[in-house]
C-alpha cells in the first residue's frame, strides 16, 4: 500500500506517495524487481524539484542541463560522485526557512569546498532562483511533483500498466519504458 505523506499541515505542501517496499530497496538491487515475473526499467525525472521551481519562475531549462553541476572542477557529467552530495545540500535549503543546514564535514571535504564557499557556488549557478532558497519552496515543488506522480500512475493504470513510484522516478516492466517515458513527459 501506499499513502501520501504531506508537510506542515497543508495538503499543498509535500504529497509524495510512501510506503512501497521497493522504495527503500537501494537502487543497485531496483533492476532485479520483477513484475509479474517480467524485468523492470526505472524512469526518473532529473533535478525535478530545481525544474518546477524555473518553470514557476517563467524559465525552461534544456532537458539535459545537469543542474547539480555547480562548476566543480574535474566535473564528471551524469556520473560524478559528488553530485549526490550537491542534491541533497541543494534539496536541504530549499526547505531549511531558518538558514541553518550544512553539510557534515566528511561532504564538505569530499566535494573540496567548505560551507561557504559550497552556499556561494550554488546560489550563483542558480542566480535566476537564488532568492527562493531557505524559504520552504522545496515543499510546494514537492507537491507538484506528488501531483505529477500522482497522475502518471493512474494514467498509466488506465491503461492496465502498473507503475511503482519513487518520488520522482518509476519502475515499469521494461516493455512499458518508452510508453511510460511518454506519459511522464505529458504529465
Amino acid at each position: 500500500q501506499l499513502r501520501r505523506i504531506f508537510s506542515r499541515g497543508s495538503l499543498e505542501k509535500g504529497g509524495r506517495f510512501y510506503g512501497g517496499f521497493w522504495q527503500t530497496l537501494p537502487s543497485k538491487y531496483r533492476p532485479h524487481l520483477r513484475i509479474d515475473g517480467y524485468q523492470t526499467a526505472e524512469m526518473d525525472y532529473s533535478s525535478v524539484a530545481l525544474r518546477i521551481i524555473y518553470a514557476r519562475e517563467g524559465m525552461e531549462l534544456p532537458d539535459d542541463k545537469d543542474l547539480y553541476d555547480i562548476g566543480l572542477p574535474n566535473w564528471s557529467p551524469g556520473d560524478d560522485p559528488r553530485r549526490k552530495i550537491i542534491k541533497t545540500y541543494v534539496n536541504a535549503i530549499l526547505n531549511d526557512e531558518a538558514g541553518n543546514y550544512r553539510l557534515p564535514k566528511t561532504s564538505q571535504a569530499a566535494l573540496g569546498v567548505g560551507h561557504k564557499v559550497l552556499r556561494e557556488m550554488v546560489f550563483e549557478r542558480h542566480k535566476p532562483i537564488s532568492h527562493l532558497f531557505n524559504s520552504g519552496v522545496g515543499l510546494d515543488a514537492q507537491f507538484i511533483d506528488s501531483q505529477i506522480a500522482e497522475h502518471v500512475m493512474l494514467s498509466m493504470l488506465h491503461e492496465e500498466v502498473l507503475v511503482l513510484p519513487i518520488h520522482d522516478s518509476f519502475i515499469v516492466r521494461a516493455g512499458y519504458a518508452a510508453w511510460l517515458r511518454e506519459d511522464m513527459k505529458k504529465a
